[in-house]
């Protein structure tokens, strides 16, 4: 598929879901992501474009996949492979291996490196915010096991594109409490990882701003959404060989080093920007600002609410 568009188009192009105009948005960020112009800067950078999922129901439009690609032996960062078997209902046909949706914002697709790893490609507008974030967790280097990881996302590479940036990373799975957590220590983990991964962006004067379930990655990938049963998935979690990151830097923001805590505040509104029910109400009396850290953590606390104190141990 052809694009006329650049890069600066659509990345400056900002609607929400619901706005008039937003699935075209999407549709033409995908056909970047097709044009022989980003097939080509790709693979002059070492990497191989997922495919688009041809198929006659348009739902399936933003659906990728890594043609003839079988599972790999786990090398941190890079997630565990596999483990999906298929389908019993024959009138539902089974994804292609590790497939992947690519329409969320259309801002992230998926490749293979040159050693045949799957990774994540996110195109950053130039001067942004989330640029300089990326930049200061690149700086950190990459960790190379389960011991010196710091449950955050590891950034692989930041490249030049078209006037802005592709922030490279491990492709790593969603739904990550996917298939259920079987008991406490298991939940435990989950929850020690994510205060882990929150200390050190907080250790960094990095604030998330939008901490939901859907932000966090788990360190196994097959095929998205249909991992809820992925038995493998399952084994890997009893056998202490998950680990989860924070990702999606989109709504975060970084203060200087210098500043003391007391210091870090930052608008009401700003608060705002996520979904209502993923929030604590520290900001719903008409505060004029707010302790940014502090809200990160009160989001936490009800992340794990929102999964734990009613749910799947109950």
């Amino acid at each position: 598929m052809m694009s006329s568009e650049n890069l600066d188009t659509l990345l400056r192009t900002t609607l929400l879901p619901g706005d008039t105009g937003y699935y075209e948005l999407l549709c033409r960020r995908l056909a970047w992501w097709d044009s022989s112009r980003a097939s080509s800067w790709s693979l002059e950078n070492g990497y191989t474009l997922y495919h688009r999922r041809q198929h006659e129901d348009p739902d399936f439009d933003f659906e990728v996949y890594p043609p003839g690609v079988g599972p790999q032996e786990s090398l941190f960062p890079y997630p565990y492979e596999g483990g999906y078997t298929d389908g019993t209902d024959p009138s539902i046909e089974d994804p292609p291996p590790f497939h992947a949706y690519a329409g969320h914002r259309a801002t992230v697709f998926f490749a293979l490196n040159r050693s045949r790893r799957h990774v994540a490609l996110k195109a950053i507008l130039a001067g942004s915010e989330e640029l300089r974030i990326l930049r200061r967790l690149q700086e950190q280097g990459v960790p190379r096991s389960m011991e010196d990881f710091h449950n955050v996302i590891p950034v692989l590479d930041l490249l030049p594109c078209e006037g802005h940036w592709l922030a490279i990373m491990p492709r790593w799975g969603t739904i990550p409490l996917e298939p259920s957590l079987e008991s406490v220590h298991e939940v435990f983990h989950f929850i020690h990882c994510l205060l882990k991964g929150l200390t050190f962006l907080h250790d960094h004067r990095i604030t998330h701003g939008d901490i939901k379930t859907s932000n966090i990655l788990v360190n196994h990938v097959d095929r998205d959404f249909f991992d809820r049963s992925n038995c493998f998935r399952e084994l890997l979690r009893s056998q202490s060989k998950l680990t989860y990151a924070f990702c999606d830097f989109n709504g975060s923001t970084m203060f200087s080093p210098s500043m003391s805590l007391d210091e870090c505040r930052l608008p009401s509104y700003v608060s705002f920007n996520t979904l209502p029910d993923q929030v604590p109400a520290d900001t719903s009396q008409g505060e004029f600002d707010f302790n940014p850290f502090a809200f990160d953590v009160g989001m936490l606390g009800v992340l794990f609410c929102h999964e734990f104190q009613v749910g799947q141990l109950v």
